[in-house]
């Protein structure tokens, strides 16, 4: 194997090695681990509407039309709000229990 600068070049058939451009591999699992996905502000803004959308129509399919202030609310609400009222849907007797400010 010849040495040229930072390259290791091998013969023909051998891998080559970037020795100073590689950090070393107990330092690769902890950089996948530190690896996050990331949404930006228009992503989140549509997921947020998708779900906004989702629960509306499950809330009129189990309710019927929803009021002018149910609409309101579900528009303005924060993905946590969301979440919670996407799972009450299930046991709440009522649309103003569903709706109720989270505590």
């Amino acid at each position: 194997m010849r040495k040229t600068d930072n390259l290791e070049v091998a013969p023909k058939g051998e891998l080559t090695i970037l020795k100073d451009f590689l950090p070393p591999p107990e330092q690769w699992v902890r950089r996948e681990n530190q690896k996050m996905t990331y949404v930006t502000s228009v992503e989140r803004i549509g997921i947020q509407k998708g779900e906004a959308t989702i629960l509306t129509r499950l809330l009129q399919r189990r309710f019927g039309e929803l009021p002018v202030w149910a609409s309101e609310k579900i528009a303005k609400a924060k993905p946590p709000a969301l979440e919670e009222w996407s799972l009450r849907i299930l046991d709440a007797p009522t649309l103003e229990n569903v709706l109720a400010d989270l505590s």
